[in-house]
């Protein structure tokens, strides 16, 4: 994970830092102290959102913090029974110097010939 984020043969430094992992481990609070650790103290957590067992978590420059707006945050869930949170997604924007930033991470339907359902799920989440 160290090598993922911070490549040694990186040319430039990164201003901001998009997690999305699913069917991550249950303790949000310990993925984001690790991922903190690899970043070090010059990034902060902007914000963490959680759906079931998805997750989303932006860190950015500490140095920036300043230039972005509150964040927003939603969640929707795909299944029939909600609450199984196994597929769905979870979305979190806010604006950084005057653009408007939008991150969703999904999870679909999972299986071989289950396009439609994918579909299904995909028009769901942006309705």
């Amino acid at each position: 994970l160290d090598d993922l984020l911070l490549p040694s043969d990186a040319d430039f430094a990164q201003d901001m830092y998009v997690i999305g992992v699913q069917e991550g481990c249950a303790e949000r609070d310990q993925w984001e102290i690790r991922l903190q650790e690899i970043l070090g103290p010059h990034f902060v957590l902007l914000y963490s959102a959680a759906h079931g067992v998805l997750f989303l978590a932006i860190f950015i420059r500490r140095d920036l913090i300043w230039f972005c707006s509150e964040v927003e945050f939603a969640t929707v869930t795909t299944r029939i029974i909600s609450q199984i949170k196994t597929k769905g997604a979870v979305g979190v924007c806010f604006i950084f110097f005057g653009t408007s930033f939008l991150f969703i991470n999904s999870h679909f339907t999972s299986g071989n010939g289950k396009v439609y359902e994918r579909i299904l799920d995909y028009n769901k989440i942006i309705e």
